[in-house]
Order: structure tokens, then C-alpha cells, then sequence
């Protein structure tokens, strides 16, 4: 009885030895097509099962690898909301507040405001609310009509890095 491992660009041939008191196996090399595509078990039960035991773990160890690296993804402070919310018309706000899926670190977040004129906007003083998920910014002058960007820079507690940027109008 012979069985055939596949080794490259040829084969490997396990033959057992059919003699009653021999138990042995031994291997020769085949170049031989006739077997090319075709699924030839292992010669050994045992080495078919250790196989698929690998095979279980790798997979396991993908999957848990998977789930480890995604909660650093989550980890990163997402924008949530924002007020004035963004593409929103609005009035003249007094004050910006943007909420975070995460607390951020108010020494490293803040935001600029640009105008229609592409100036940047002085803002007030900034806070954190609401256990550090919410960054407010008070606006001291009255804004003027036009379209306004609001750009943002986040540091979340646990030292990951965001950024983006809104629009919004204010009404005449």
C-alpha cells in the first residue's frame, strides 16, 4: 500500500512494507502526474488528526487574535455628535461642543474654526464634560453668515490619535 505527500513540485511516496513482521515505512521520490490534483490521505490516521488539531488551533488563534486587535480599533476616540451637527444651518452658535465615543485628554484635543473667508475663527476657553467625552469650546464673537469648517484633533485617555472636520452654515 502506498500513499503520496506532495513536496513541492514533486511527490513524496510512502510505501508500507507488506511483509507481516516488518512495520516499517519507507519513502521514495515520484515525479510521476498521474496522482496530480487528486487527494491521497495520509498514510497514518494519527498524522491526519494531528493535522486537523493544527489546523483547529491556528484558526482558534486567528480568531482570537482578531478579537484582541479590535478593541485598539474601538479604542480610538470616534466622533459621535456634534452641535452645531454637521451641513446644519444654524444661527449664530455661542459655543461648539463635540462628543466622543471615548474621554479625551484636553492637553492634546482641540479645534480651529475657519470662516467663509478662510480665516481662522478666535475661539474661548475649552472644557471637557460629561466624564471627558464631551469637548466644548465657547465662541465669543457673534459669527457672520457664510459657511464655517470645523476642524478637530482628539487624544483619547488611553494615548490614540483622531482628527477630522465638519461644515456648517450660519443663517443671515
Amino acid at each position: 500500500m502506498s500513499h503520496v505527500l506532495r513536496l513541492g513540485r514533486g511527490k513524496l511516496v510512502a510505501c508500507e512494507d507488506e511483509r507481516p513482521d516488518a512495520g516499517s515505512v519507507s519513502f521514495h521520490e515520484s515525479n510521476h502526474r498521474s496522482d496530480q490534483g487528486k487527494y491521497i490521505p495520509s498514510a497514518d490516521p494519527i498524522v491526519e488528526l494531528k493535522i486537523m488539531k493544527n489546523v483547529k488551533r491556528l484558526l482558534s488563534l486567528v480568531i482570537l487574535s482578531s478579537l484582541f486587535l479590535a478593541q485598539f480599533v474601538w479604542a480610538h476616540a470616534h466622533l459621535k455628535t456634534a452641535i452645531p451637527g454637521d451641513q446644519a444651518v444654524v444661527a449664530s452658535p455661542a459655543e461648539l461642543t463635540l462628543t466622543f465615543s471615548e474621554g479625551l485628554n484636553l492637553k492634546f484635543s482641540g479645534v480651529k474654526l475657519s470662516g467663509p473667508d478662510q480665516k481662522e475663527v478666535k475661539l474661548g476657553e475649552s472644557m471637557l464634560m460629561d466624564e471627558g467625552k464631551s469637548f466644548m469650546v465657547g465662541i465669543p464673537t457673534r459669527l457672520a453668515p457664510g459657511t464655517y469648517t470645523v476642524q478637530w484633533h482628539a487624544l483619547s485617555v488611553d494615548g490614540h490619535k483622531t482628527e477630522g472636520s465638519y461644515s456648517f452654515s450660519v443663517a443671515p
